[in-house]
């Protein structure tokens, strides 16, 4: 199956197919809801990316997203509300970031002008007692895991409201969900019909690997006839 701009719904009837081909019984009485199949398409997904990363073999761009408009706030390097001020401070993003698989792939001010270069997190003290000028001064980007994704953080750029952030998420439903730049989200849109940013090369496999995570399900494991999880997943869809 080759789809350009596949949608979540595209992905989830497919899939929904080939469970009842397999058990032999009309699509309408596949025993699972669409948030569970979701969630097992998106773990597919995330695992089959992150093995590619991992033996550092291609990523085809379609995998990507971006987030355009991260909003920041000025915040004292020393982020703890026990720690004395440090008169360091950082740019942080004021709402998580999704969690990405990996490294996210670039950190850019919104006009494109300034590409942030990656320091760990734990490498972030060394970068601050850098003798050197052209390596201390030089615009760059870690970040620290929450429960809620990651947060950004930018250093040596003090004017910057905002950032864009370009990488391959663990739950693209995010991604497209994270609040604009006036702080709302796509609310009234329904994610099923969000986009599945995923190499069609690499669409066949997800299948297989979501057909092989719910095949030993019973109807019972998934209490989802009235579209609500109660053991599985969070994500958004419905």
């Amino acid at each position: 199956m080759h789809l350009t701009n596949t949608t979540n719904i595209d992905v989830i009837r497919f899939l929904r197919g080939r469970l009842s081909s397999n058990d032999n019984k009309a699509e309408a009485t596949t025993p699972f809801s669409d948030r569970l199949v979701y969630e097992a398409l998106r773990s597919s997904r995330a695992s089959l990316i992150f093995q590619k990363q991992q033996a550092n073999q291609y990523l085809n761009q379609d995998n990507y997203q971006t987030i355009g408009c991260i909003p920041l706030e000025e915040i004292d390097v020393a982020d703890c509300p026990c720690a004395p001020k440090s008169g360091c401070t950082f740019r942080a993003s004021t709402i998580d970031v999704p969690t990405p698989i990996g490294k996210f792939y670039s950190v850019t001010s919104i006009d494109g002008s300034i590409t942030y270069a990656y320091v760990p997190w734990d490498r972030f003290k060394y970068k601050l007692n850098d003798r050197y000028a052209s390596t201390s001064n030089t615009a760059f980007f870690t970040t620290k895991n929450t429960k809620k994704g990651a947060r950004l953080y930018l250093y040596n750029d003090i004017h910057k409201e905002y950032a864009a952030v370009t990488g391959i998420f663990a739950d693209p439903v995010k991604v497209y969900s994270y609040p604009k730049c006036d702080g709302k989200s796509l609310k009234c849109t329904d994610p099923l019909y969000f986009n599945f940013p995923i190499d069609p090369e690499l669409l066949p496999n997800v299948y297989e690997m979501a057909v092989q995570l719910l095949r030993p399900l019973s109807p019972q494991a998934d209490k989802l006839q009235n579209d609500s999880d109660d053991s599985h997943s969070n994500t958004p869809l419905k």
